[in-house]
């Protein structure tokens, strides 16, 4: 064979070998893009207790940033003011009534209880919505408050304890859990929708109450909403 300077007929004495090309090399950009679709997605709020598995899912850039947020409708207050409604509840039912407005207007809503002894539970339900958002929620002594969409789920919340967030991927219906313990006994939502989950759909909202005080106690709760659905 003959030598390569014969083949192309150039003269190749100031030619060296080179063991690899020294192209320089493009990188394509990641197709990548944060915060993308998260197919774990269930709820975009932080954890409320403790961190979970569930929760660290939802988040990137160390665990701040949600993967999505709501968009919250916006509150128009007639001229009117607010309207009231008050109830008083039995162990079982609501009293029921009254009904609740379908303009995106900002409500109230008295919820009492009976006497509960010192650490015991209070189980029942009353008339609020079909759909909702909640704003915010007091209370009249130091109680653990939990909305429910059907009493299904109100039941097979009832042995979970305080301070400790639902196991992932294993509860659903559950509107809320907040624990007033500290003054002022109030609590303000962000991004806090509800609404019942029964077939078929009703106002129902199924609430459990758990006195945190020393003494017995009748807790009076004040919601503050906006109506979505009748």
């Amino acid at each position: 064979m003959p030598a390569l300077a014969e083949t192309i007929g150039q003269n190749l004495s100031n030619y060296e070998p080179v063991e690899k090309s020294q192209r320089q090399e493009i990188s394509l950009p990641s197709p990548n893009r944060e915060p993308g679709y998260n197919v774990f997605l269930r709820c975009p709020l932080p954890p409320i207790w403790q961190t979970t598995p569930d929760s660290l899912r939802q988040y990137y850039q160390n665990n701040l940033v949600p993967q999505t947020r709501l968009f919250n409708p916006q509150a128009i207050i007639p001229s009117g003011g607010n309207t009231t409604i008050v109830r008083s509840l039995s162990s079982s039912a609501s009293s029921g009534g009254s009904s609740t407005s379908t303009t995106l207007a900002i409500s109230s809503t008295s919820v009492k209880t009976s006497a509960i002894l010192a650490g015991s539970k209070f189980s029942g339900s009353f008339t609020l919505s079909k759909a909702f958002e909640l704003l915010s929620v007091s209370a009249t002594s130091p109680c653990r408050i939990q909305l429910y969409g059907t009493s299904l789920a109100q039941l097979a919340d009832a042995s979970r304890p305080l301070d400790v967030s639902p196991p992932a991927g294993t509860s659903q219906n559950i509107i809320c859990d907040v624990v007033l313990d500290t003054a002022p006994l109030l609590w303000s939502f962000q991004n806090r929708e509800g609404a019942n989950a029964d077939n078929p759909v009703s106002s129902t909202i199924y609430l459990t109450v758990t006195n945190l005080d020393a003494i017995t106690d009748v807790v009076t709760l004040t919601f503050s909403y906006i109506p979505i659905v009748s």
